[in-house]
């Protein structure tokens, strides 16, 4: 077997790997409320005609007219899902599929990034190989959000410039920015990428860029953010109330530059990498992939030292902006979702150290070997062990079918969004705490959740005939299944009054 199809063959293991690895995820986790808020506009748009988020009571939870328009995210993933819907049928497995898929382009463009930058295809196989395992990746692989599509348009957009900059300049800026315009319209992580852009382009052709070239890139965020200004427009208010607010609860938090350090490091890296107290063994395990991506970060940084290629520090440069945007840009959520943005660097940093690394000395190969291998097995560990918890099918499908159970096809069932995959789009289900209050019917059938327990505890403080209602609703229904994480409540009858 030549080296070409050796590296093919190699490829091919890795992208079966990481789809069955993603397919398996994908069965196993249970849905997400926001996959239900991202599948609800697309099919809507499908079924009606409209970009509406119905999926989820409107009225009293400052979500002023989603069931109209949604704006709480920009709308080029919904757009998107419209059309993948329409050809593969609508499903939890179709949405998560979507993201699977963009993961595939999402290595491939990482492929490119690398072996621009290093002219070392071994070293873009590496990166790929161990970006595909990462259980990060894997998780938004298996997810319905836009993280996964936010990251790969932003990954495209580094891989066209970084590619064409030095055959076309005005080419590579113009795509460079046309996919990070097309990232920042399918979630607002993008200011991040935009940062990077930004920065990447002043760091590699500061000296070449002309007013021309800032015009051209401008290009897209003006047709792009134009069209949806035309969307705005037609619910200003709604816009404000939906995306201004879900801004503020992100950006909410900034105390001072180390106090904003110290909440990215420990509520973020910390935490999702098991250390802290109430982490699990295997859970304390992910500390050494941790280690290993801080291995590589800082043999990369000692290396580029005795480089002058400015090219070999790009991905650094990168790195530290997305650090850095991350800490500073997105202060008030530390939700873990958001590592698939951060996490082709490191892996590509690593694998290019690594491959460095790979021709010093005999005790370096085998360093590289122990390394890589402890990072890959636990990164495989992980993500079997949550294969094989499956709680989809231990926890989430049982109370869907306790509900069915009672449900003749005409009963208004309330219960947090993730159910609507099982219970249906439609009219008779609604992810609704305040139990019928401000739309004036009260539910046939509830499923309880700690959601639901956390919004009651503040109703009283909210509105005291909105605790009424929902203590009167609970006192009129008995609990038919109990699973520990989920109860289901049978309403006997109309509970008086709202």
């Amino acid at each position: 077997m030549g080296k070409t199809a050796g590296k093919v063959v190699i490829v091919i293991i890795i992208l079966v790997v990481y789809v069955a690895t993603s397919v398996g995820t994908s069965l196993a986790i249970m849905p997400l409320e926001d996959e239900a808020f991202s599948a609800s506009p697309a099919i809507n748009l499908i079924r009606e005609g409209h970009m509406g988020c119905t999926v989820l009571e409107c009225r009293g939870f400052y979500n002023t007219r989603m069931d109209e328009r949604t704006y709480w995210q920009p709308p080029l993933q919904y757009l998107a899902l419209s059309v993948w819907f329409r050809i593969f049928g609508i499903s939890l497995l179709s949405l998560r599929m979507f993201s699977t898929i963009l993961g595939i382009v999402g290595l491939f463009c990482l492929f490119v990034i690398v072996r621009k930058l290093t002219g070392n295809p071994v070293a873009g196989i590496l990166a790929v190989a161990l970006l595909s395992v990462d259980f990060n990746f894997i998780f938004s692989a298996a997810s319905g959000r836009m993280d996964m599509m936010c990251a790969v348009l932003s990954l495209a957009g580094f891989a066209f410039y970084l590619t064409l900059r030095e055959r076309n300049f005005t080419l590579a800026i113009f795509l460079g920015h046309t996919f990070t315009a097309a990232s920042g319209l399918t979630h607002p992580h993008a200011i991040v990428t935009l940062v990077g852009m930004v920065v990447l382009n002043a760091y590699l052709d500061l000296s070449r860029i002309r007013v021309k070239h800032v015009l051209l890139a401008l290009v897209p965020y003006v047709i792009g953010f134009g069209a949806w200004g035309l969307y705005i427009l037609q619910d200003p208010q709604a816009f404000y109330d939906q995306f201004i607010s879900h801004i503020d609860r992100k950006m909410w938090g900034y105390t001072s530059i180390l106090g904003s350090l110290k909440t990215e490091i420990v509520n973020r890296y910390l935490f999702d990498y098991g250390i802290h107290s109430k982490s699990t063994l295997i859970g304390k395990s992910k500390a050494l992939i941790l280690l290993a991506y801080l291995i590589g970060i800082i043999g990369a940084v000692l290396m580029s030292r005795k480089s002058g290629a400015r090219e070999k520090k790009s991905l650094l440069v990168l790195l530290l902006a997305y650090f850095l945007g991350q800490t500073f840009l997105i202060i008030g959520n530390k939700s873990l979702v958001y590592f698939v943005h951060i996490m082709p660097f490191c892996a590509a940093i690593l694998a290019i150290w690594a491959s460095t690394l790979w021709g010093k000395s005999k005790s370096a190969k085998y360093f590289i070997v122990g390394l890589l291998s402890i990072f890959i097995l636990i990164q495989v560990g992980v993500n079997v062990n949550k294969i094989l918890k499956d709680p989809y099918h231990s926890q989430y499908l049982p109370v869907a079918e306790a509900v069915r159970q009672y449900d003749d096809g005409s009963k208004l069932i309330m219960g947090v969004s993730r159910f609507a995959f099982t219970l249906g789009f439609n009219e008779n289900f609604i992810d609704d705490p305040s139990l019928g209050f401000y739309r004036g019917r009260e539910p046939d059938i509830v499923i309880m959740s700690s959601w639901y327990r956390d919004v009651f505890k503040f109703c009283g403080e909210w509105d005291p005939a909105l605790e009424l209602h929902i203590n009167r609703v609970f006192e009129n229904s008995d609990m038919v299944f109990d699973n520990g994480l989920y109860q289901v409540y049978v309403v006997r009858k109309p509970a008086n009054g709202t």
